[in-house]
């Protein structure tokens, strides 16, 4: 199984924030998310004739131990798909589920996907 990485940076006022108001943690990853995750995300939907768009990410988390700083999350998001030769358009919800560990010394959010990646299909 293909699993994705994500280094995200967060502040020290973030990392406070998550450990002392736990359920703050889904907006503080949305805060560290960037374009780039959009466009990379695409690109795993990515084939010959066909162009894919991410829109409206969205975290929720789903387990979180302050003591640890370790989690999981799932993140949700629209894609939209454009065939180039039948000029035909689709759009879906599709999810990625994440581990993640807060490392305060670095101030950063750890993320690796759990959730299997088969988009190869879609070549």
């Amino acid at each position: 199984m293909e699993k994705l990485q994500l280094n995200l940076k967060i502040s020290a006022a973030g990392i406070g924030l998550v450990q002392s108001v736990p359920s703050r943690l889904a907006s503080v990853i949305s805060e560290a998310l960037d374009e780039g995750l959009k466009r990379d995300i695409a690109e795993l939907y990515a084939g010959s004739g066909l162009t894919p768009a991410v829109e409206n990410i969205s975290i929720a988390v789903t387990s979180f131990d302050n003591e640890s700083g370790k989690g999981k999350f799932r993140m949700t998001y629209v894609l939209h798909r454009q065939f180039s030769c039948s000029d035909i358009q689709t759009t879906e919800s599709d999810y990625i589920d994440w581990e993640f560990a807060i490392d305060s010394e670095r101030l950063r959010i750890d993320c690796t996907s759990t959730t299997p990646l088969v988009w190869s299909s879609y070549e």
